[in-house]
């Protein structure tokens, strides 16, 4: 029994670092699958994002560095394609790379070959390079799939070659079925000014070190601002190189706090676990106090009972962390399957032989900490007091006081868990409860790509859009449907992109722009969006069939947009927003706002509401677009209907990430869910264990003090007297862990602050409620035993004496 406890706790607690290790593993210290990956940079730069530049800057960049073999670029987004004339329409998604991308990788195709300085030409581009999981899924991993034609939004494209199975580009997460050359030109690559989404990563030459490829790029960076700084006097004050960076690096920077601090909890359980073992140990070390003492009398040393009892300590952590390996390994697949789908590289998650390692060492560097103890202290025999019939009952003052140690340090290590684990549940409750300003329940979401092939220019796109939801809205059921160029749960519009309200205050002298700019976020829509997803006219009117594109220039704000622009005015009608901006000073093209309605969270959930504004799909583009349908039912009963509806007018189009707008909103709030998920479960098991802990020593010690207990009723003592001592100690224990434990969390949740919403790390009420939870648990760790102090008989307490 004894030995299937330990064992059971221990595995619990190598067990959770061991599945939490082999993640952070696979994601933050496993080298990229790439050659030489530690010459793999990229390049930071400022201008419309973290690390994008524009086409003419990757061009200026590739011909004058001198510190990369190879330096390449990719955009940082899809292109949704569909597949035709092979079967059933299928979608697929492409990414635009650049000629030099593959080479700098340093990944090579397993069939065909990659792209030539030719093909990444315009007019000459129509070639693609296929994904491996992509080529045996819809090809049947035919090998002659090579220099074979493929219909790609109706253009037929050459198929060069295949890549190794699982190579995928840095920074990207979601799936990808084909690589496309870019075909820019360089002579006319178009605005350096332009919103631009390139990432460029580049491989460093043998001996160049990060730090000589940044001076080289800010050397580049600082040629171009003196060339172009009357041409592009908006460009020149905001682009600027912030370095070069590690790709690994620069890949799990978002990650990795959350990583680490899961690790650290993960790794106060452990703590935990062993205290609580150790414990065991101590008290099982009492009752075994005649056998050491019969072992010593017959001549064994010291030493030599060390070494026995801490061979058996060992061989117990060992056993232990063997199990603690079985758990990992069954829990790891409802680890990742819970995990949010933008961490990178989870797939690549496994027990492999560093996990393995580290199993291994975590159960003999525990076994040797926390077995050396009680092996130290079982082998101090007083051979006279030891070998007595009526020897001593409660224990060594040196292993109380230690064994006093160890629970109060349980005690507070549970504290700082559950701390951590209120925290982030507090704030993954609080985004749970953001006003979203837009309709959740019962809307159902689609993605469709009308090929310019068959739908060419604005019109046809438009008069596709306008054809198939009215065919959607005349389906059984269907209260409204309206299309929008990226869902309100993306946010992948452009948070960066100016608008210039006429009439706005100028923005202060000190700022780069010398424009009434203001920031926001835009979205192309048809007719019927906003009332499907319920967001509000709050003045005006709403899009309607009218606003074609012959029509005059319209536009609809958001309440922040029209607050932020026009402070102070109540009507904000008719006035008029330049879009997009000509920061040369030329002819502007301004929009009249017809309307202005409520804001709605198109960002991430943390982030401050933000200037939105809307523009009509007919006047301003939209080819492959979310197209959403309101039903009192249930969205997918009606996914057959839509099916079918889009098929009668085009039976080439394929439906893709079809979902309801909870399910999209869910994978929004993933990554604080799992976070919470975890702490709150690693809290748990702390929690628990501690109380196991509390509640085995105050046991251990009623047992031990059963003499005592009886002489004290013997001479008078009543029952709630004998109570409220057995209590007492143990809640004084629990006090003094509850105040360590606060220090410590004070000190440590401050690290969790990135991870909060709407709650601050040292907050007040939940470090109140996690004190009152451990304080009421430990009382009735205590309550059980001192029950049974109570019901102890005096005369058979003192007979067995």
């Amino acid at each position: 029994g004894f030995t299937a406890v330990a064992v059971l706790t221990l595995a619990l607690g190598i067990g959770a670092n061991t599945a939490i290790f082999s993640v952070v593993n696979a994601v933050l210290l496993r080298p990229l699958p790439f050659p030489d990956p530690d010459r793999l940079v990229a390049v930071w730069a400022a201008y419309g994002g973290p690390y994008y530049m524009s086409a003419p800057e990757s061009f200026n960049f590739r011909e004058r560095q001198k510190s990369f073999e190879h330096l390449g670029i990719f955009y940082d987004g899809r292109s949704d394609m569909n597949l035709t004339g092979r079967g059933e329409p299928a979608h697929i998604s492409a990414h635009l790379v650049s000629v030099g991308l593959f080479p700098a990788l340093g990944v090579k195709p397993i069939l065909g070959r990659t792209f030539t300085e030719e093909e990444d030409q315009p007019g000459k581009n129509l070639v693609g390079v296929l994904e491996h999981g992509f080529w045996l899924r819809q090809f049947g991993g035919n090998p002659s799939i090579v220099g074979e034609v493929v219909s790609l939004n109706g253009q037929n494209v050459v198929v060069l070659g295949v890549m190794p199975p699982g190579f995928k580009l840095p920074f990207h997460n979601y799936p990808t079925d084909l690589w496309l050359p870019f075909g820019l030109n360089p002579e006319n690559p178009g605005s350096r000014s332009s919103y631009v989404k390139f990432l460029s990563v580049g491989r460093l030459k043998p001996g160049v070190t990060l730090e000589q490829a940044a001076d080289d790029m800010r050397r580049i960076a600082a040629e171009l601002m003196a060339e172009y700084a009357e041409e592009y006097p908006e460009w020149l004050a905001k682009f600027r190189v912030n370095g070069v960076a590690s790709i690994h690096k620069s890949t799990t920077q978002k990650v990795r706090p959350a990583l680490l601090i899961l690790l650290g909890a993960v790794g106060l359980v452990l703590l935990i676990a062993c205290a609580n073992v150790a414990n065991l140990l101590m008290s099982r070390a009492a009752s075994r106090e005649k056998e050491v003492a019969i072992r010593a009398a017959m001549g064994a040393g010291r030493g030599r009972i060390i070494r026995q009892l801490l061979t058996e300590n060992l061989l117990l952590f060992l056993t232990g962390g063997l199990a603690g390996i079985l758990l990992a390994y069954w829990s790891l697949k409802t680890l990742i399957r819970f995990a949010p789908s933008d961490i990178p590289r989870l797939e690549e998650t496994g027990l492999d032989l560093k996990v393995l390692g580290f199993a291994l060492g975590a159960s003999v560097l525990t076994g040797l900490l926390f077995g050396l103890v009680p092996a130290l202290q079982s082998a101090k025999v007083e051979l006279h007091e030891s070998m007595k019939e009526g020897g001593r009952t409660t224990g060594a003052p040196g292993r109380s006081r230690l064994r006093n140690l160890l629970v109060v340090a349980e005690v507070a290590l549970s504290l700082i868990l559950l701390v951590g684990g209120g925290l982030l549940m507090r704030s993954f409750y609080n985004l749970l409860q953001v006003d979203l300003g837009f309709q959740t329940e019962n809307v159902l979401s689609f993605r469709i790509v009308p090929p310019a092939s068959r739908y060419p220019g604005l019109q046809g796109a438009s008069s596709f859009y306008e054809d198939m939801l009215s065919r959607v809205r005349a389906l059984p059921g269907v209260e409204a449907a309206g299309a929008i160029t990226s869902g309100p749960w993306a946010g992948l519009g452009l948070p960066n992109t100016g608008f210039m309200p006429e009439g706005m205050p100028q923005n202060r002298p000190e700022e780069p722009i010398p424009f009434g700019i203001l920031r926001g976020l835009w979205r192309n829509i048809t007719p019927g969006y906003l009332q499907t997803v319920g967001i509000v006219p709050l003045q005006g009117r709403l899009f309607e069939d009218s606003d074609s594109a012959q029509a005059p220039r319209v536009i609809i704000v958001d309440e922040v947009f029209a607050r932020q622009a026009w402070p102070g005015e109540e009507n904000k009608l008719g006035k008029r927003v330049a879009w997009p901006v000509n920061y040369e000073g030329g002819e502007q093209q301004w929009r009249s706002v017809i309307g202005v309605v409520s804001n709605a969270r198109n960002l991430r959930l943390r982030e401050r509401k933000v200037p939105q504004v809307y523009l009509p799909q007919a006047q301003s583009g939209g080819r492959g677009m979310h197209v959403l349908v309101m039903l009192p039912g249930d969205p997918h009963a009606l996914v057959p209907l839509v099916k079918n509806a889009v098929a009668s007018l085009d039976p080439s189009l394929p439906l893709y990430e079809i979902a309801t707008v909870d399910e999209h909103l869910s994978g929004v709030v993933s990554q604080p869910r799992f976070n919470a998920l975890l702490m709150g479960l690693f809290a748990s098991l702390a929690l628990a264990l501690g109380t196991v802990g509390l509640y085995g020593l105050i046991s251990y010690r009623v047992s031990q003090r059963t003499h005592e207990i009886g002489i004290r009723m013997a001479l008078g003592a009543q029952r709630r007297d004998i109570f409220k001592l057995v209590v007492g100690q143990g809640m004084a224990l629990t006090l003094v862990g509850v105040g360590v434990g606060m220090a410590g969390a004070f000190a440590l949740t401050r690290f969790l602050e990135s991870l909060l919403f709407g709650v601050t790390p040292t907050d007040p009420s939940t470090f109140a409620g996690v004190a009152a939870l451990l304080a009421a648990v430990a009382l009735l760790a205590c309550y059980l035993p001192a029950r049974r102090a109570t019901r102890v008989d005096p005369m058979v307490a003192l007979r067995y004496e």
